[in-house]
């Protein structure tokens, strides 16, 4: 009921639709179907490695490198290896720019700041799943010729009272959560970065071509790996706040009225699919389609994800910018995900 008085003003309507949508993504994330029990890692490999070799979403790729793993990491808890065809792909510890990627470290840091409580209907809430009215144009400002998160938030579309509580993709509202939440604007790239490691450890190395949380991380396959097995570990709060306070993003006038832009329902390079919106990630639970893993991939073809069940995390890496680079990668790298957990190859 809470939630329901939370959006007086907006509609009763609305708030109800809102509100059911919620509880029934958190009702499906809890039922999820858990990785397949008893199967030996050399009868997933090979199921991997079959897919990869066998299904077209892998083999149109340019060269990817591919990593899977599990809380423990190490020697015989990741595995790994390359597909595609031309091309280079980047090396497990090669630093590249991980793009969209970088928006999950982004709500880990930003759920972590705030006790791991992010009340539906809040700022924060509104911030972290896109739907604050701080809506950029779809093409992210790079920001590289801005030298704090304030002149890079400047530089973005200005707020737009019509756009509250609609889901519109962009960067610009985690650079305003940074302002108004956080006190963040003064911070350049080099003091973001540090300010991230400050709360989510010093373990991993993630730097910033530009004072922009959502699209200016740089990264590895090995680092970024060491973030997701903490969140697998429990070590950062956001695994226990996979999936919360998610918001539709596909648009229907009649299940999901207040979805506005979404890159993964773009005309050119979408995937035409009903993902769900959380804090920083998305959920992948699109009906007929979806897994309900976790991801955030990002506009090279970097694609990391975590299971349903939270029992694996996975990255493949690309990096090659184009209108297609992400979808292409989350085609690919959901197949492999499907042949580990099953131990069977996903040819189709």
């Amino acid at each position: 009921m809470n939630r329901i008085l939370s959006l007086q003003g907006r509609g009763l309507d609305q708030a109800v639709s809102r509100t059911s949508a919620r509880l029934l993504l958190a009702a499906l994330l809890a039922s999820a179907a858990l990785p397949s029990q008893g199967l030996e890692d050399s009868t997933r490999l090979s199921a991997v490695n079959s897919t990869i070799a066998g299904n077209q979403a892998c083999t149109s790729l340019s060269k990817f490198y591919w990593e899977i793993g599990d809380q423990i990491g190490g020697a015989g808890h990741v595995w790994g290896g390359t597909g595609g065809g031309s091309g280079t792909a980047p090396t497990a510890s090669q630093q590249i720019p991980i793009y969209s990627a970088g928006k999950w470290v982004w709500g880990a840091y930003a759920y972590e700041r705030l006790g791991g409580v992010v009340l539906v209907d809040s700022a924060d809430d509104r911030f972290l799943t896109m739907e604050s009215g701080h809506a950029a144009s779809p093409v992210a400002n790079a920001c590289s010729l801005y030298t704090t998160i304030q002149s890079c938030r400047n530089s973005m579309e200005a707020y737009s009272a019509a756009k509250v509580d609609k889901y519109y993709y962009g960067p610009a509202h985690f650079q305003q959560q940074a302002i108004t939440s956080f006190g963040m604007g003064a911070f350049n790239k080099t003091q973001l970065a540090t300010e991230i490691h400050r709360l989510l450890g010093d373990d991993f190395v993630l730097t910033y071509n530009a004072p922009q949380m959502a699209g200016g991380a740089k990264s590895s396959v090995t680092d970024y790996a060491k973030f997701l097995r903490k969140i697998l570990n429990a070590q950062l709060r956001i695994g226990s706040g996979l999936g919360s306070n998610a918001v539709c993003t596909f648009y229907d006038a009649t299940t999901c009225p207040s979805a506005g832009y979404s890159p993964v329902n773009e005309a050119a390079g979408g995937l035409q699919e009903a993902w769900h919106y959380s804090i920083g990630h998305w959920v992948e639970d699109a009906p007929g389609i979806g897994d309900g893993a976790f991801s955030s991939p990002g506009a090279a073809g970097f694609y990391p994800w975590i299971d349903a069940g939270k029992t694996y995390y996975g990255i493949l890496a690309r990096n090659v910018v184009s209108t297609t680079s992400a979808a292409n990668s989350v085609k690919c790298g959901r197949k492999i995900r499907g042949a580990w957990l099953t131990g069977n190859p996903q040819l189709q």
